[in-house]
């Protein structure tokens, strides 16, 4: 009886305790934030190719400690995953960022695919816009 307490305890504890978080890296520079409609927001500006609003939205919310700057080939673990956007937690840090799924390569062992160009997905100028 004593074990097959202590059992289903243990398996108990086991469902408690959060899954393993699976390494990743940053594919491509972006702005992450801790709330995930405010990630999606940023999306959004960068959907409508508007710069100016998206730096003025991730210049407050950086400011606020609400958003982060993510760079390409920084190490950060996948905590959570929601669709197309997963919060990912930097190395090392306490604090998870919501970014979206295209912007994280989840397999960094294996080197990041070169994109083609696509017509019309650079804008004006053909300078990629950073995320």
């Amino acid at each position: 009886m004593q074990r097959r307490n202590n059992c289903r305890f243990i398996a108990s504890l086991a469902l408690l305790l959060p899954t393993a978080a699976l390494a990743a890296s940053v594919a491509a520079p972006i702005t992450a934030c801790k709330d995930e409609a405010d990630s999606k927001k940023v999306f959004e500006f960068i959907s409508k190719n508007d710069a100016s609003g998206l730096d003025k939205f991730k210049t407050s919310k950086v400011a606020a400690g609400d958003c982060s700057s993510l760079s390409k080939g920084m190490a950060v673990t996948i905590d959570k995953k929601d669709g197309q956007y997963m919060c990912v937690r930097p190395t090392g840090g306490l604090d998870c960022f919501w970014a979206a799924a295209v912007t994280i390569n989840e397999n960094p062992t294996q080197p990041e695919k070169a994109q083609s160009p696509q017509p019309g997905d650079r804008g004006r100028g053909g300078r990629q816009p950073q995320l």
